[in-house]
């Protein structure tokens, strides 16, 4: 494929109501213009999966994974009908595809499927035909039992990411509603740093311990498929930040970001952290948090003991914490969790 080939993703917020959509489908129109080929992956419109998920839960309390699948997937197929009738008002060629009809393949895990393979037929001839791409994100069917599967949480990243493999483009772009990577939530910390570059081990440790910037198993593929993925803010221009395999010019030994995230055995696994029963019953993890450092080469022993002694010292009840070469985790009641975040939050350098 060319290098005019641009594979694009837009998540839920940066389509949430009809006049981002719009003003979307105007930017990738004028790109259209200029002569780039275009595939575009789309989530669901704002909140529409959480809503699907709250009307599932209201009608039966453990929903039939089968029909759960068939359900979510609603909400980024109305996006990208919605995109590609914008796209046609603008005299802009385009075509709208499910996971399915764009041949992307899955294992047979409802609710949580991986990608096995990618056969985008019916995508290769509509580029040849010069259209504008729309993808619904977050989907694939399995090829064996022909059924509607969803891949889980990051799955349109995930998805984005695998279709700009295939098609050998030079990197992954993700909209969203933040400038990039940050060491801090810049909404609450105004002095947090700003990553222009991050290598893909350090972007993948942030999202594996909570980060929401993208879903682990995106960052996971783009390594293991060598693609950079560039993140962005939707609708305006600013800062971006570029996960690659290349040279970050990052100090390694420093405290690069924080994250903080409810407890769950699924994270507590991803953090390396490991609860007795005895200590936290796992019927009481919804009272803990997780607080989560991570650095690129592992810190110094002395200075991991020293800030964990200087918690201590404040009162801060520390459950669990683990250290190694991607940083420090700990586990604590969400009482305290505040008053920790603050602490740990001084800790981050650049």
């Amino acid at each position: 494929m060319s290098s005019n080939l641009i594979v694009r993703k837009y998540g839920g917020s940066s389509l949430s109501t009809p006049e981002k959509l719009k003003s979307i489908a105007k930017e990738v129109s004028a790109l259209y213009q200029e002569g780039h080929k275009i595939i575009l992956v789309v989530s669901a419109m704002g909140s529409t999966t959480n809503e699907l998920l709250d009307l599932a839960k209201k009608i039966s309390s453990t929903p039939n994974p089968r029909e759960l699948d068939m359900l979510l997937t609603a909400g980024e197929r109305i996006s990208m009908s919605l995109m590609c009738m914008a796209l046609s008002d603008l005299n802009t060629p385009a075509i709208s595809f499910t996971g399915s009809q764009a041949g992307i393949l899955t294992d047979g895990s409802h609710n949580d499927a991986h990608i096995t393979e990618i056969k985008p037929i019916r995508v290769e001839e509509a580029l040849s035909q010069n259209k504008v791409i729309v993808l619904a994100g977050f989907q694939g069917v399995n090829p064996k039992t022909k059924e509607v599967m969803t891949l889980g949480r990051g799955g349109s990243d995930t998805t984005a990411v695998a279709m700009a493999a295939h098609f050998k483009a030079d990197e992954c772009q993700v909209y969203k509603d933040v400038d990039g990577i940050f060491s801090l939530d810049p909404n609450i910390y105004e002095n947090s740093i700003h990553y222009e570059k991050l290598p893909f081990d350090v972007a993948l440790d942030m999202c594996k311990k909570g980060a929401k910037i993208l879903h682990f198993k995106s960052v996971e593929l783009a390594q293991n498929l060598n693609i950079p993925i560039r993140i962005q803010r939707a609708h305006q221009s600013g800062n971006t930040s570029l996960i690659t395999d290349k040279s970050a010019n990052i100090q390694k030994g420093l405290f690069l970001a924080l994250n903080r995230h409810e407890m769950s055995s699924d994270l507590l696994n991803r953090c390396d952290l490991v609860i007795d029963s005895s200590i936290i019953p796992s019927a009481d993890f919804n009272e803990y948090t997780v607080l989560s450092l991570t650095s690129w080469g592992a810190v110094k022993n002395e200075e991991i003991k020293a800030q964990l002694s200087a918690l201590q010292s404040k009162g801060v009840d520390i459950k669990k914490s683990f250290h190694g070469e991607w940083g420090l985790s700990i586990v604590v009641p969400n009482t305290q969790a505040d008053a920790a975040f603050g602490h740990l939050a001084h800790l981050v350098k650049s």
